[in-house]
């Protein structure tokens, strides 16, 4: 089943996110709270945010999030999301999609995005992109679900790529 998020979810929120996450060592807690604040806390209680659950069993085992129509004062002020500035277009909607490991595969990524595409469409957003590496393994899933590079960057040494979809 796919909900809206609600604040009862945070913890399980917060739970994947750290399963899920590709950094795992800081320097110290601070820096580690500094990133989770930064890469979930700043979605779920942002003005634009947007987002969905996917539950088995009544337990949450994943997550699509995002910020519906970034202005354009949000994006230059992200570290990540001012590399792209000029390839970000009005009324996009980024997003952010985690599953536990027990519960990815079988289909349940895909419907998280068709439903998240649905509703960032009901809200006049006309566009989604994400942020990740060029070699990740989720480039394939993304490129499965309509999801095209649009633009790539290098960012500590890395490349890094945006990918993008219209929904109008």
């Amino acid at each position: 089943m796919i909900r809206n998020f609600n604040e009862k979810d945070f913890e399980a929120l917060t739970d994947i996110f750290w399963l899920t996450s590709a950094k795992t060592d800081f320097e110290s807690s601070d820096a580690k709270s500094s990133f989770q604040k930064k890469y979930l806390d700043d979605y779920l209680f942002h003005d634009d945010f947007i987002g969905l659950v996917y539950l088995e069993d009544d337990k949450v085992v994943g997550y699509i999030v995002g910020l519906l129509n970034l202005k354009d004062s949000y994006i230059i002020n992200h570290k990540m999301l001012k590399l792209f500035h000029n390839d970000i277009s009005p009324r996009s909607t980024e997003l952010h999609i985690n599953f536990h490991p027990k519960y990815q595969g079988g289909g349940k990524g895909s419907k998280l995005i068709s439903e998240f595409e649905k509703l960032v469409k009901s809200k006049n957003g006309e566009n989604i992109f994400l942020i990740t590496a060029k070699d990740a393994r989720n480039v394939s899933f993304y490129q499965r679900n309509g999801y095209d590079v649009k633009s790539n960057k290098i960012s500590q040494g890395s490349e890094i790529i945006m990918m993008g979809k219209c929904v109008k």
